[in-house]
């Protein structure tokens, strides 16, 4: 299944990695989905509430994630995963995403450096198991 990215969000999360780093940034990420795809509507960015090293992973603020369920409900829309950043490596699961993930089918987005710039690439926590992760494209409109 592809993932739908408006470049402008697409942009928004490049300019939040960057302005964050060394810490990483992380955000719960709104949109639908559809049969052959899903598509992403917005991006709610959160403080990264982590009591380890927010260098090396991130917790997205729980009252934030409370507060954005109620509101999709209400509004139609639902939290399709979660996005992050990578500031000092590649944008893959790291250890730590795969032994924190828990939400089956969630997408997550991830913005590492890679090569002197910043790259966002997609992967599907799988619906057996969350914490393995299939890569899957994203197409900006």
């Amino acid at each position: 299944m592809n993932v739908m990215l408006p470049y402008s969000l697409a942009e928004r999360l490049l300019i939040m990695a960057e302005s964050t780093k060394p810490h990483e940034a992380c955000g719960l990420l709104l949109g639908s989905k559809g049969s052959a795809e899903v598509t992403v509507q917005d991006c709610i960015f959160s403080k990264n509430v982590t009591d380890g090293d927010p260098c090396l992973g991130f917790e997205i603020d729980p009252m934030l994630h409370l507060a954005l369920q109620k509101q999709a409900r209400t509004a139609g829309r639902e939290i399709i995963g979660v996005w992050h950043s990578h500031p000092t490596s590649l944008a893959i699961p790291s250890k730590e995403d795969q032994r924190r993930s828990l939400e089956r089918g969630w997408l997550w987005l991830i913005t590492g450096w890679e090569e002197e710039a910043w790259k966002t690439k997609a992967f599907w926590a799988g619906i057996d198991d969350p914490t393995r992760f299939k890569e899957t494209a994203i197409l900006t409109f």
